[in-house]
């Protein structure tokens, strides 16, 4: 396991207090399993230790979606940084939702999946990509970390 530190905490308030980003602000979310002390990170995992879970969404299959989308504000990006990573799947798959809304009806792809290595960050605009995860034994360990940087306003129709 790569142990989270200064480079990958630099790099986010860096982003979240970058020029433009003033008045943006991390998303806590009420009930979730954050790392202690740091509550920007939100844990994603599907370790159990002590019969408890360490983090949340499992090891199952995530379909398309993107994050916190029901909030009247959602967030305008997400980062996850792979700590530990399964022997197979778990991979990411993200999709650029302006490049198929500009080409409807036409049928093609308009996406990539991160095969996730230890140590990977990835950010993503929250507002225009939708992403998933593949499935992967729950037996082998997968943690993760992922923060959100608040929207500056309600997505428009």
């Amino acid at each position: 396991m790569v142990p989270i530190g200064d480079p990958l905490i630099a790099l986010m308030r860096a982003i979240i207090n970058s020029p433009g980003a003033k008045e943006s602000r991390l998303l806590l979310d009420e009930g979730r399993r954050f790392v202690e002390g740091m509550p920007e990170l939100y844990v994603v995992s599907n370790v159990v230790k002590d019969g408890e879970p360490i983090g949340s969404l499992g090891h199952g299959e995530a379909v398309w979606h993107t994050d916190m989308s029901y909030l009247p504000d959602p967030p305008m990006a997400s980062m996850l940084y792979a700590l530990e990573i399964p022997p197979a799947g778990g991979n990411t798959g993200f999709v650029n939702m302006y490049a198929i809304y500009e080409a409807l009806p036409v049928n093609a792809e308009f996406g990539w999946h991160t095969a996730w290595q230890v140590g990977d960050l990835v950010l993503w605009d929250n507002r225009c990509t939708m992403h998933r995860r593949d499935p992967f034994d729950p037996a082998a360990r997968r943690i993760m970390h992922r923060t959100q940087i608040k929207g500056k306003a309600r997505p428009s129709a």
